[in-house]
């Protein structure tokens, strides 16, 4: 390959990757395979049928899962890991760690949580 020809391909690629690190995309519609999806547990090794793969689906999966399942979760750490780790989203992590209440409340204030993240 000529010097030109790299040189041209070279440009292209940095234009390319200029586009890319600046398009804003709309977070709430990034989506995982099911197999990094987030899934609900009652306990340990009692799995649920739910599974989550993005974040307005975890809003969704967080109105039909049991008390029981969200506070086993929250109580491990679960929900902060899966949003800072898989969803690379470190600072809404944090707020849903932050919450220090259980049961119905938790999870009201985990969908709010969520829900202001999106907008």
């Amino acid at each position: 390959i000529s010097e030109e020809a790299f040189n041209y391909l070279m440009k292209v690629i940095e234009e390319r990757l200029k586009e890319v690190s600046t398009k804003k995309y709309d977070e709430s519609q990034i989506e995982v395979e099911p197999s990094r999806g987030f899934h609900f547990y009652e306990e340990y090794g009692k799995p649920t049928e739910l599974i989550a793969t993005s974040l307005e689906d975890f809003i969704q999966k967080l109105q039909k899962a049991s008390l029981t399942s969200i506070g086993f979760h929250h109580k491990r750490g679960d929900f902060i890991k899966w949003i800072s780790q898989v969803l690379k989203r470190p600072e809404l992590a944090r707020s849903i760690a932050e919450l220090e209440v259980s049961g119905e409340k938790l999870r009201i204030e985990i969908i709010e949580t969520l829900r202001k993240a999106l907008q």
